[in-house]
């Protein structure tokens, strides 16, 4: 029980991490590598680095989203829902998980 838990705040540490990056740089685009040691590897496709001041608007924003406490909705779309909506900025990432297993989970 007590590694479920910890997998979900991990998950949902991560959501709010690229939603604060998307609400603050539309721009960036967000993947997630490993994590290894409670930690996580990301890269901002784009970035070769990111700056102190850069951090500590993406924590702020972090904060604020916790505070406004919403809920996180699993939602599932196929490949034909996909192209039906027309979707022409998915993520690479996201896209070859698309070819690959026909199905793609979000979070909204």
């Amino acid at each position: 029980m007590e590694k479920f838990k910890s997998r979900k705040y991990h998950l949902t540490s991560k959501l709010v991490l690229l939603k604060a990056i998307n609400d603050i740089y539309p721009a960036f685009q967000v993947v997630f590598r490993n994590s290894l040691n409670n930690g996580v590897y990301v890269t901002i496709n784009g970035k070769n680095y990111i700056t102190e001041e850069e951090i500590k608007k993406i924590e702020n924003r972090m904060s604020e989203i916790v505070a406004e406490k919403k809920v996180i909705k699993k939602i599932q779309f196929t490949s034909e829902e996909i192209t039906e909506k027309h979707l022409e900025n998915i993520r690479e990432d996201l896209k070859e998980l698309l070819e690959t297993t026909g199905i793609i989970s979000f979070c909204i």
